[in-house]
């Protein structure tokens, strides 16, 4: 581990090869120790000692498939043509790093933070194969996505805040996935690029996207589910239309769409899927959020 970290060769150490790669299969990197734990502002926080740790080092042309290596920490690498399949990557911290060429399919990233925004730069991700990865509790900031496979990932409530996705697939469960295409600083950075995300084969409950264009991911072909354009004043005539419903699907429905014709999202576009309006309120919102629609699609028509 002490060469890993340093940058050095793996020569002389009699380690064998596995398709091409130094075989590191099922390593058990040291267990980071627990030095404190406090609560702030409702957070708890550890602070954790023995981490193994990596800065201004390219990692390439190994297999770390099953191994241990929970709370790693890099910092300027390079991670290419390395295999982490099924390998224990939870807690890992990771910033101003490329990785390319590389799989982590079934492998945990539990509470990983795969791109954090530090001194105007973020991580990129090109040709990464996460099918099947754990990402639950993992965060995603600023990072950007190129050519890569989340097919059947565990992704619920994962949000990729101010990332970019180019030609990624998406397949599966999505379940509460945030897509954020917004940017920090954006005088300093141009804009995230959201092309050709493949969902034709993901299963979609309760989506959130903000600053993207929705026309760039290619969605499921749901009968109940539809892009509407000049969604602010689709959500501001259908909050018109509910005023006065004291029923409870017209109170719900209202209340949503309040919130909706104020927020931010950057791109005129919303989304309506059936099978969320009953999940949040039965087939009564459902009905009423179709017909409450249609009719306010078609009083904002050539308005955009």
């Amino acid at each position: 581990m002490a060469r890993l970290m340093s940058g050095r060769p793996l020569d002389g150490l009699g380690l064998e090869k596995a398709e091409g790669r130094v075989d590191l299969r099922g390593l058990p990197a040291p267990v980071p120790r627990r030095l404190a734990r406090y609560e702030h502002a409702g957070w708890f926080i550890e602070k954790l000692g023995n981490l193994v740790q990596f800065k201004d080092v390219a990692l390439r042309d190994l297999d770390l498939s099953g191994a241990s290596l929970d709370s790693f920490r890099f910092n300027g690498c390079i991670i290419e043509n390395c295999v982490f399949d099924g390998a224990r990557c939870n807690d890992w911290r990771i910033w101003e790093t490329q990785t390319r060429e590389t799989s982590f399919r079934k492998a945990s990233l539990r509470e990983a933070t795969l791109g954090p925004w530090s001194d105007g730069k973020g991580n990129t991700f090109s040709r990464v194969d996460f099918t099947g990865a754990d990402f639950r509790d993992c965060t995603s900031i600023t990072a950007v996505f190129e050519d890569c496979d989340f097919s059947r990932a565990r992704l619920g409530k994962v949000q990729f805040k101010r990332c970019g996705i180019v030609r990624c697939t998406f397949a599966g469960l999505l379940d509460e996935v945030e897509f954020d295409g917004r940017v920090f600083e954006p005088d300093l950075r141009e804009p995230n690029r959201y092309e050709d995300v493949d969902m034709s084969n993901a299963l979609l409950r309760l989506p959130v996207f903000w600053g993207i264009d929705l026309p760039a991911f290619r969605l499921p072909a749901d009968p109940g589910l539809r892009v509407i354009g000049n969604y602010p004043c689709v959500a501001t005539e259908a909050v018109k239309a509910l005023q006065g419903r004291e029923d409870l699907a017209g109170r719900v429905l209202r209340a949503i769409l309040s919130d909706e014709r104020t927020a931010d999202r950057g791109y005129p576009f919303g989304l309506s899927s059936r099978s969320d309006w009953i999940l949040l309120g039965g087939e009564d919102l459902a009905e009423l959020a179709d017909a409450t629609l249609s009719q306010a699609e078609a009083a904002c028509s050539g308005t955009d």
